[in-house]
């Protein structure tokens, strides 16, 4: 999965292609933070930003010892 977003990106896509991958990204791979950062970025480039906070908050919950 990693490596297929690493393509995506390298490729110049824009976050509105991205943002439905990062987010089966975050679901198979739940405990790579890149992934998240990465989702959470997208969200705010794209004026998503309580998607951004609901993912941050949803991260927190999932892994507390951040």
């Amino acid at each position: 999965m990693k490596e297929g977003i690493l393509v995506l990106k390298e490729t110049g896509q824009p976050p509105e292609v991205l943002i439905p991958i990062y987010e089966r990204g975050v679901e198979i791979a739940s405990d790579d933070l890149s992934i998240w950062e990465d989702l959470v970025n997208a969200y705010i480039n794209t004026g998503q930003i309580e998607k951004a906070k609901a993912t941050v908050e949803r991260l927190i919950k999932l892994k507390p010892e951040l």
